[in-house]
């Protein structure tokens, strides 16, 4: 009998809750991260705490308040 682990990652924008997976086998969760930053999802800083965000929070209303500048998406 053999074992997997699914990684995922949810979105942490306020009432979202969405979450991602990748397509392939990902190792570690930074490898998870890599694909879905191609797939819009970003990170935020703020106030010492890291935030992951899905492509509508991210660009939209919603992400703004995750950092004091209008939101980009580094690719």
């Amino acid at each position: 009998m053999s074992a997997t682990q699914i990684l995922l990652i949810r979105c942490d924008g306020p009432d979202c809750g969405a979450e991602w997976g990748s397509p392939d086998p990902a190792d570690t969760h930074t490898e998870l991260r890599a694909y879905l930053r191609t797939r819009g999802w970003a990170r935020r800083r703020s106030g010492g705490r890291v935030a992951d965000l899905c492509p509508d929070c991210a660009v939209g209303d919603i992400g703004r308040h995750h950092r004091d500048a209008p939101p980009t998406l580094r690719s």
